[in-house]
């Protein structure tokens, strides 16, 4: 969360929505797009590590001494912006909710933001064929910005990927309640 974006939003007469995902399953997102990048700053750092020391290491490095590691960094910018969406009536919405039920999510966006021009339906027909024509054109081994770095991290993966070691080092190191920000089916 920042009062800087918010401001900007608002400035904009735009309405807010926040989504979010469970942070484990963004933290598994987030190393492989680390692993991805050779341009990340922590992309040779963990290259040539195993899963689970790799993993490790990508939530506690930090960018710089003063910066918050990525731990609690993550942690603290899922839990604010939730509070303030539930303190201003933003719409909140979670990663997992579009994927199990995609019409559903696009229609509680077309809803809150009274948009009558579009059906959730043709949304999400039109992104799907994006995403088709995308993947056709640019292949998977296309990774920037601009286009999808999405490879791993899907709902749920973490109960997968979490072995004994990291589990461990999650629920000590994170700096609060994960009730107050992961995804409740």
């Amino acid at each position: 969360y920042s009062k800087n974006y918010e401001n900007i939003a608002i400035k904009k007469n735009t309405k807010i929505i926040i989504s979010v995902r469970d942070l484990r399953d963004m933290l598994i997102s987030r190393y492989y797009h680390i692993k991805s990048d050779q341009k990340h700053w922590l992309h040779k750092k963990l290259i040539k590590l195993d899963f689970t020391e790799g993993f490790l290491k990508s939530l506690k490095e930090k960018f710089s001494p003063s910066s918050e590691d990525p731990l609690t960094y993550y942690y603290f910018w899922i839990k604010n912006w939730i509070l303030e969406g539930k303190k201003k009536n933003y719409l909140i919405l979670w990663f997992e909710d579009y994927k199990k039920e995609p019409l559903k999510y696009i229609n509680k966006i077309l809803e809150y933001t009274d948009n009558k021009n579009f059906s959730a339906e043709e949304i999400y027909s039109k992104m799907k064929n994006k995403r088709k024509i995308n993947s056709l054109s640019q292949g998977l081994k296309n990774y920037g910005r601009s286009k999808s770095t999405f490879r791993k991290g899907a709902v749920g993966e973490w109960h997968e990927l979490f072995d004994e070691k990291i589990s461990r080092y999650f629920y000590k190191n994170i700096p609060g309640d994960i009730k107050d920000i992961e995804f409740d089916n």
